[in-house]
């Protein structure tokens, strides 16, 4: 829809003016339309963001995106709520934000296409007076950094996508005025939004953030293998059922089959996601089912091995990963970015994780990254992180953990790593990631289509990049937070 002429860069006969649909609507009659279509029609597509496994097209019912306009509780935007849309279209995060302000009204503001940087993000939110803010757990984190004052002019802001950061919270909440902060949960496979939480200083007692209970209209449960229920306390899979649920993934019946699966009579999505229930009924999210991982014999949940390792004074974020190999996999890596200011100390960080974690679960590794690549939607890109584990570089290393030549404890540089400039294989390594803005240097992740002074090198899909960095060789120890 454009002005009186077409939009630059668009071609002409795809554009309708605005003007000629406001005439026609004026002129239109005011009786109820009949739309030919009922609840379970499809209505249209949106696309998963790939954090675990390729995007996959989900075929969203007319009801699932109905339930936005009558069925919210907790978060309650109305009329006089400004959004500010920072997902791709295609993507289930925008639907809050595009469906909310045309079945609940409001006033939605698309931020630009061309990654503003974050300082012009921060303008904008202030320019538009935005009220809601939708964003990605990385986004919210650069903001509560760097621009903390835009997230207490808001009204709402919504949290979404990974497990937050407990320092970020705790900088938020003292941020905000009269707004309120949510944890979120949403899947592409139950039409977005699904569960909101929100977040009081009381939760930062626990690493373990509720998402909330489920909204009117959904139901959500946590189950075994067998789809028994789960008592309170014990982890199994979250499973979604009720008006949200997707009508299957589009042009692939197989795994339309394994997700969506009939039981006691209705439709149950198996989201992949590990969570129980709090004592009160609320659910927390525990990790994925398709990252478990087997690490000499025992099977391992890496969201325990980040949860452990983010307890760690000078850890902001983790991210743990079973490294490649020929067979099973026999060792985990634990990827980290630190804290402002801080440097970290692989050989203490592992020592800690030691008298936190069971033997098995102690990472062979700890790699420090000046931020984690980030997806098309704004997640750490996992898939990304593992491709550098199978590069030279890292085989190298690790080969030789796998092969005792390392000692227990040691870091990259006593293990046979790289030890200066000159190192040639980390050298190739660098010119073929690129690298990320440091922390002083923030840019926003691409889902949120944010940015910062000098831009981050993305390869051909636009992904972001991170150059990877040794530990300190410094002897300071580490203190537990």
């Amino acid at each position: 829809m454009t002005g009186a002429r077409a939009a630059d860069g668009i071609p002409a006969g795809t554009c309708v003016p605005l003007d000629s649909l406001l005439s026609e609507a004026a002129a239109a009659s005011g009786a109820a339309v009949r739309s030919g279509v009922d609840a379970e029609a499809p209505a249209f597509l949106l696309f998963s963001s790939g954090s675990t496994g390729e995007p996959k097209g989900v075929v969203i019912a007319h009801r699932g995106i109905a339930r936005v306009s009558r069925h919210l509780t907790g978060f309650t935007p109305g009329p006089d709520d400004r959004f500010l849309q920072l997902a791709q279209p295609t993507f289930a995060a925008s639907t809050t934000d595009i469906w909310t302000c045309l079945l609940r009204g409001g006033r939605l503001t698309v931020a630009p296409q061309d990654v503003p940087q974050l300082g012009e993000l921060a303008r904008l939110v202030e320019r538009e007076r935005i009220s809601v803010l939708n964003l990605s757990v990385d986004l919210f984190n650069l903001l509560v950094e760097h621009h903390p004052e835009v997230v207490a002019q808001v009204r709402s802001v919504i949290v979404s996508g990974d497990f937050p950061s407990a320092r970020h919270i705790e900088r938020a909440l003292a941020a905000v005025q009269d707004g309120d902060l949510f944890n979120a949960f949403g899947c592409t496979e139950n039409s977005a939004l699904t569960a909101v939480h929100k977040i009081t200083p009381e939760d930062l007692s626990t690493a373990e953030i509720p998402v909330g209970r489920s909204m009117p209209t959904v139901e959500m449960t946590v189950r075994t293998e067998t789809l028994a229920p789960c008592p309170p306390g014990e982890i199994g899979e979250l499973c979604i059922a009720g008006d949200g649920v997707a009508l299957g993934y589009h042009g692939d019946p197989l795994l339309t089959e394994r997700k969506f699966v009939r039981h006691e009579g209705q439709c149950l999505l198996r989201t992949g996601d590990l969570a129980k229930l709090t004592g009160d009924g609320e659910i927390v999210l525990a990790g994925r089912t398709d990252q478990m991982v087997k690490v000499r014999g025992f099977r391992v949940e890496p969201r325990h091995v980040e949860m452990a390792a983010e307890t760690v004074h000078g850890v902001a974020q983790a991210v743990a990963q079973a490294a490649p190999g020929d067979g099973a996999a026999d060792q985990l890596v634990l990827w980290c970015v630190p804290e402002p200011g801080h440097r970290l100390v692989e050989r203490d960080l592992l020592e800690e994780l030691r008298g936190r974690l069971p033997d098995y679960m102690v990472p062979s590794a700890a790699l420090v990254l000046d931020a984690f690549p980030l997806n098309a939607n704004g997640k750490i890109d996992r898939k990304d992180l593992s491709s550098r584990l199978a590069a030279p570089y890292h085989r190298t290393v690790l080969g030789r953990r796998r092969a005792g030549q390392a000692g227990r404890g040691r870091g990259l540089h006593a293990g046979g790593g790289a030890r200066g400039r000159g190192d040639r294989p980390r050298r190739r390594l660098a010119r073929k990631r690129g690298h990320l803005a440091a922390p002083d240097r923030p840019r926003c992740p691409a889902g949120g289509r944010g940015g910062g002074r000098p831009g981050p090198r993305r390869d051909r899909r636009g992904r972001h990049r991170a150059r990877c960095r040794r530990p300190d060789p410094h002897q300071a120890r580490s203190s537990l937070r």
